[in-house]
């Protein structure tokens, strides 16, 4: 399965993603375009950006486990 195909089944959820250069970001994943994911990221205080990252630069995604 594809990046782009598992980003699509966790639309709305909160995911972890690890880029290929070794770094990594979490939050809920809003939409899945064709070559960008957009997520929104909790930064500080009441900040939640929305950010995009490109496709091609990311090594896993993967849906956050639920609470014990």
């Amino acid at each position: 399965m594809t990046i782009r195909q598992k980003a699509l089944r966790l639309i709305g959820k909160p995911v972890g993603i690890t880029f290929k250069n070794g770094t990594g970001t979490s939050g809920v994943l809003c939409r899945v375009g064709t070559q960008r994911i957009f997520v929104i990221v909790f930064q500080i205080g009441n900040f939640f950006p929305l950010k995009h990252f490109r496709i091609n630069r990311i090594h896993e995604i993967r849906k956050f486990p639920n609470c014990p």
